[in-house]
């Protein structure tokens, strides 16, 4: 997988493509468009987790006993970790590098 590729959404058969958004498309690797659900759609935050991999919007992880999601947060301008089972608990865009993602909010 490329970090090249800004979005990501599950197709209609559950998988998940890589590419740009083009309204209900990914515009793929691949060269072909190819529709996914909307629901599922999250952008490529720019950094990675510790092991390297891609943080996207909708990415979970856990925390010193307590589950987060990555979402974008409009009064701090940038991605952060919300509490899922604490919604006023987050974790800073720049703290997420340390963590390791464990999964996604449409998985």
């Amino acid at each position: 997988m490329s970090t090249l590729c800004i979005y990501r959404g599950k197709d209609v058969y559950n998988h998940w493509q890589y590419g740009y958004l083009v309204g209900n498309w990914i515009y793929g690797t691949g060269n072909e468009y190819i529709q996914i659900i909307q629901s599922t759609v999250g952008a490529y935050i720019g950094i990675e987790d510790r092991t390297g991999n891609p943080i996207y919007e909708g990415d979970t992880f856990e925390y010193q006993g307590h589950k987060f999601v990555v979402e974008y947060d409009k009064d701090c301008a940038g991605y952060i970790g919300r509490g899922i089972d604490n919604p006023t608990y987050q974790i800073s865009g720049f703290e997420l590098k340390r963590m390791i993602i464990t999964g996604n909010i449409h998985d």
